[in-house]
């Protein structure tokens, strides 16, 4: 399947922001991810296609209430490679690797292409690399 560049981070963007409408997460995702695609961060376990992926979306409120999912600047891109910023907020404190963030956490997601424009892979690290 041959993807487009520009719609293929729309999507993955889209998919993040409904997290209560699974049938629509679930189509966005199928825009962007493969069967073989995965999600890792700190704060989960590492997904593998798009059920796990759109589960995962899903579930982000169980986590997270009230959660909104903005990004910051521009994405950068480089050979088949994004590096994006995000701010995810909550109405409940998030708390995690032993530290309290209050109701707001900044994170980067580095996201790799494949050959045909699909996401392979996104690795969301979140708060700063120093602590």
């Amino acid at each position: 399947m041959v993807m487009n560049r520009e719609r293929t981070p729309a999507a993955y963007e889209r998919a993040w922001q409904r997290p209560d409408e699974q049938e629509k997460v679930r189509g966005w995702v199928q825009e962007c991810w493969t069967s073989t695609s995965t999600y890792v961060n700190p704060l989960t376990d590492m997904v593998q296609g798009v059920d796990g992926l759109t589960r995962l979306i899903v579930d982000y409120p169980l986590l997270f209430p009230d959660v909104e999912i903005r990004r910051m600047g521009e994405p950068e891109a480089i050979d088949g490679y994004v590096r994006s910023s995000s701010r995810l907020s909550s109405s409940a404190r998030i708390r995690m690797l032993g530290r309290d963030f209050g109701h707001v956490l900044d994170g980067t997601d580095i996201i790799e292409f494949t050959a045909e424009g699909a996401i392979r892979t996104v690795v969301s690290l979140f708060g700063s690399a120093t602590g």
